[in-house]
């Protein structure tokens, strides 16, 4: 209990750190619109992805490298213990899966990643439309863990350009690479979304404590400028 209640406690902190040391104006790190913000439906990932994919060969590379950056997994590891990715695309989700080359290991057959959502805007006001996916992926370990990744992707004369891609953690949201993050709109700038986390007696499925969170694109990354616990 008492970890628990230093956790919420910390995460509180680093919220109210970063809205406090934020140049921008308290009315614009209003969180209160991300209650009714509604992410995209799952029928939209492909069109709107699509323009990122095919403006760039490699994006499916530059996707990955930049999520095993983001969960510390070396990609000489990758090429080691996995067979070369299969790309799964339909017009309700992108996939990209990767099976163990261990054929012996029955109960653990490979891990994937998943595009979930995107979000569009300019991030960096320059005046084109940049592109933030929400991406998760399971574990390379193993394991029934499943992380989630905010992914900008900025818009160029001919390309687009992924820009990292940043967990909870990676962010000092969250304890863990596990806790849920989405994007949900960008405005004026801003990035909004929400942060789940799990309380001590919440099943693995089902972190109850939702935080809102506000983060601007600067010095070429994301960084949390605002955010508050969202009431049940």
């Amino acid at each position: 209990m008492k970890i628990t209640i230093l956790f919420e406690i910390c995460v509180l902190f680093v919220l109210w750190s970063c809205s406090s040391t934020s140049n921008e104006p308290n009315s614009i790190i209003n969180t209160d619109s991300v209650k009714n913000i509604k992410s995209d439906p799952r029928s939209s990932i492909k069109a709107k992805t699509q323009k990122v994919i095919d403006a760039k060969r490699t994006f499916y590379d530059d996707l990955i490298k930049a999520i095993m950056k983001d969960i510390d997994y070396p990609l000489s590891e990758l090429s080691k213990e996995f067979d070369p990715p299969k790309i799964i695309e339909t017009d309700q989700s992108i996939s990209i899966f990767f099976k163990t080359k261990d054929r012996e290991i029955s109960s653990y057959n490979g891990f994937g990643i998943e595009l979930e959502g995107a979000i569009t805007g300019d991030l960096n006001n320059d005046g084109m439309e940049d592109v933030v996916l929400n991406v998760s992926s399971s574990n390379p370990n193993g394991g029934n863990a499943q992380f989630y990744h905010l992914v900008p992707c900025l818009a160029k004369k001919d390309r687009y350009v992924i820009s990292g891609s940043y967990s909870a953690i990676n962010l000092g949201l969250g304890i863990g690479l596990e806790s849920y993050l989405t994007a949900l709109a960008i405005k004026d700038g801003l990035v909004y979304g929400t942060f789940s986390v799990h309380d001590e007696y919440d099943p693995h499925c089902c972190p109850s404590k939702k935080y809102a969170v506000v983060l601007k694109y600067e010095k070429d990354k994301l960084v949390v400028v605002g955010g508050e616990r969202l009431k049940e």
